[in-house]
């Protein structure tokens, strides 16, 4: 992982861990889900924005998120690893776990130029 696509993930998951301290949880989510497609590649990120989803679905009480999240944490972390990980997923359980789903137009020009 590129420099630029690191610190675009960093910026993900520090927008999403503020939103947590403010305790807004759906704000939270929405950074935390981009910071998860853009760090799949990553053991590190792919791990990290999974473990503040299940931070913040403690915070919400989401008992299925929770669940959700238990799960991803090592098949998050063993598919980074292996380099298989569905492209796209924005890694909450509401979605299947290996669903790849299509890029926000963002997102996919960070990843291109980091390429």
């Amino acid at each position: 992982m590129n420099n630029k696509l690191k610190a675009a993930v960093k910026k993900e998951l520090h927008c999403g861990l503020e939103y947590l301290k403010a305790e807004k949880i759906k704000k939270a989510f929405y950074h935390l889900e981009r910071a998860h497609i853009l760090g799949q590649e990553s053991p590190y990120y792919h791990t990290a924005s999974h473990l503040y989803m299940l931070y913040a679905a403690i915070i919400d009480k989401n008992i299925r998120e929770v669940i959700g999240q238990l799960f991803r944490i090592p098949t998050g972390f063993i598919g980074s690893i292996v380099g298989i990980f569905p492209v796209g997923n924005t890694g909450r359980s509401n979605i299947s776990a290996f669903k790849p789903m299509p890029l926000p137009k963002d997102l996919q020009k960070v990843i291109d130029s980091s390429r």
